[in-house]
């Protein structure tokens, strides 16, 4: 398993009308590109597939937020700079065992945050597509 790395100055959502972006509050210091769930105090803190108590994906963090700062997570739609130009169109992209990343194979627990998807431009630049469940 290989952690993506994301290009922080291109994680964007590729069109932001169409997405489903929320704004939470930063329960920890998050970067552009980070996957996370919202725990039980209400505030966006990392995901990790390495125990089933973490494993849980709410979205990818568009910006980097410190502890207390809110933060845009987008939900559902197309992601820029997550780092996916290796994998395949239609490849599936997992929850990471590292706190925060996401991976091109399983971690210890699966969770599927979204596939390669490619854009409808001249080089069919490829991006990760998320959609993330409602579920704790």
């Amino acid at each position: 398993m290989a952690d993506l790395v994301p290009v922080t100055s291109q994680v964007a959502p590729v069109f932001a009308m169409q997405a489903d972006i929320w704004s939470l509050i930063a329960g920890v210091a998050l970067e552009y590109g980070d996957a996370v769930y919202m725990d039980a105090n209400g505030v966006a803190v990392k995901s990790d597939a390495s125990a089933a108590g973490t494993a849980k994906f709410w979205g990818i963090v568009t910006q980097a937020a410190g502890a207390g700062q809110a933060v845009e997570v987008t939900r559902r739609g197309q992601i820029a700079g997550m780092g996916v130009g290796g994998l395949s169109p239609l490849d599936p992209v997992y929850l990471s065992d590292t706190a925060g990343k996401v991976a091109d194979a399983t971690g210890t627990v699966t969770v599927v945050v979204g596939i390669v998807v490619t854009l409808p431009d001249n080089a069919l630049t490829q991006v990760l597509y998320v959609d993330a469940q409602l579920v704790a």
